[in-house]
């Protein structure tokens, strides 16, 4: 439901949008009237003396363009309220890596850099679909994981750094979760969205050659499960087994490799 200011704040674009077609429309059909009722003058020496009817005539213009704008921006893309960051991610990486048709590990590495100081925790979180808990250790000696709240499906967790860190002081965090599934059960994607400024993403899939995976659709989309992605490129997996994504991270979008579940070839 809209709150009251969202509904005047509309109302009242298009309420512009509106007159300033009227305006527009009437400017328009007056200018055509007097170039019709001019038409044997000499254009080049009359234009000097309608400079000012000119300009009002263009900038008329401008304005319905403007408004059209923003009314577009106001109906469809509507601001969202500020929000505030503890870091940038200078670098966050993703990789699911098959061992077996049922083991994986799962890798999250992100370069981190504090907006201000005194931070020494970062909160992230993780789905995991699969019916057997993952292990989760860090591969960064000094850095520990703790697991929060659970909210909807999601598990959030906690990094803790072994120091307090500076403002513009840059911290690496290297999440593996050991992952078992032998019913299967699991669904074959990774995805992340960006919820803080992100400079660079790369997501990974690794596979063994032996498994049979034709193709893998990496997805931008306005959010996870979105019925119509923005973009959809399919790629396909080289002799090493391996297809890495790097798209250009952009707040609130979310970013999607999935894939069919594999199976061993019958030739290995």
């Amino acid at each position: 439901m809209r709150s009251p200011r969202d509904f005047l704040i509309e109302l009242l674009a298009s309420f512009l949008w509106d007159g300033a077609k009227y305006a527009g429309g009437t400017l328009l059909l007056g200018a055509s009237v007097y170039v019709i009722k001019n038409r044997n003058r000499p254009w080049l020496e009359e234009l000097p003396k309608h400079s000012i009817a000119l300009a009002f005539i263009l900038g008329a213009f401008g304005v319905c363009l403007l408004t059209l704008a923003v009314y577009r921006t106001l109906r469809y893309s509507p601001p969202l309220p500020k929000q505030d960051y503890d870091f940038d991610q200078m670098d966050r990486c993703i990789t699911f890596e098959y061992h077996s048709l049922e083991r994986y590990t799962y890798r999250k590495r992100i370069v981190l850099r504090a907006r201000r100081s005194g931070l020494s925790i970062f909160t992230d979180k993780y789905r995991w679909t699969g019916k057997i808990q993952p292990h989760v250790k860090s591969g960064i000696k000094g850095q520990s994981v703790h697991p929060t709240d659970r909210k909807s499906v999601w598990q959030f967790y906690e990094i803790r750094f072994p120091k307090t860190l500076k403002k513009g002081e840059q911290v690496e965090t290297d999440l593996i979760f050991e992952l078992s599934d032998p019913e299967h059960s699991f669904v074959p994607f990774i995805s992340t969205s960006i919820e803080e400024p992100t400079k660079k993403l790369g997501l990974t899939l690794e596979v063994p050659p032996e498994f049979r995976i034709n193709q893998v659709f990496c997805e931008t989309s306005s959010c996870i499960g979105a019925r119509v992605p923005f973009e959809t490129e399919v790629k396909s997996f080289g002799e090493n087994g391996m297809i890495k994504w790097d798209p250009l991270p952009r707040m609130h979008f979310h970013y999607e490799m999935r894939w069919e579940t594999p199976k061993v070839s019958s030739n290995g």
